[in-house]
């Protein structure tokens, strides 16, 4: 992120679903380089019961444990899919503040799920149950397929890599949590005033989180045509090139 002067600008990165801050390489690489500071939230092991908002500030103040006392600022924020549900979460509950914000295939409910992805939503409460062990080996069958079904992403290796890291207690019991997840009971009027400048982009064809359904309340600023829910992976240099042209990265 260039600047005039020396001073750093401090970019908080926050990551997809069993993914971590190697999520974003193929999007910062395409993007100008700059005197950056950048950091990344982790998402470490849920508690029973816990629900996406409690569980989000958990693991911040945890990572940054100086939130306690005042917000953490960063000059930019980036959240991808149930990281740009986190990054909201964190500007509205007062514990991050930054003046511009970029959202990426997210939502602002759980209402906003697909129609396909709802309908299973109610086996999400059972995954939990399933002993550890099987889901440990159920992630990195996934992990390994992922490249193989979706031959477009690049680094394959590095993508099975990072999701079978992921925590298997969050990720079985993420689905519950982001089914139920609300933002306040007005969180369009608060996803729209988080930070002076914000920036959400979405796929038309993103098959978890429905593009119609985020158009009907808050048109997002950029709408991908044909995109789907891996845009950050898919279409990084485009996605690159429209945060740059929309002002975001300076």
């Amino acid at each position: 992120m260039p600047r005039k002067s020396n001073q750093v600008s401090r970019v908080l990165l926050l990551p997809a679903l069993a993914t971590d801050r190697n999520l974003y390489r193929s999007l910062l690489a395409a993007l100008p380089p700059g005197n950056c500071e950048i950091v990344a939230l982790r998402y470490g092991a849920s508690r029973p019961g816990e629900g996406l908002s409690e569980y989000v500030r958990r693991q911040f103040l945890e990572q940054f444990p100086a939130a306690g006392k005042a917000a953490v600022r960063f000059d930019l924020v980036i959240g991808t899919s149930l990281g740009g549900m986190a990054a909201q979460e964190l500007i509205a509950s007062g514990l991050v503040s930054s003046d511009r914000l970029i959202l990426i295939s997210t939502c602002f409910s759980g209402r906003d799920l697909t129609r396909l992805v709802r309908i299973v939503s109610p086996v999400f409460s059972i995954l939990p149950r399933i002993p550890r062990g099987l889901r440990r080996l159920a992630l990195r069958i996934v992990a390994w397929l992922f490249p193989i079904v979706r031959r477009g992403v690049p680094d394959p290796a590095g993508f099975t890599a990072m999701t079978a890291r992921a925590d298997v207690d969050f990720l079985f019991a993420s689905g519950t949590m982001i089914a139920n997840w609300r933002l306040g009971e007005q969180p369009l009027n608060i996803a729209a005033g988080l930070a002076p400048q914000t920036l959400h982009i979405h796929g038309t064809r993103d098959p978890v989180l429905s593009f119609e359904s985020i158009q009907r309340q808050r048109p997002p600023e950029i709408a991908v045509p044909g995109g789907d829910h891996i845009l950050i992976l898919t279409r990084a240099p485009e996605i690159a090139e429209s945060i740059v042209g929309a002002g975001f990265w300076k």
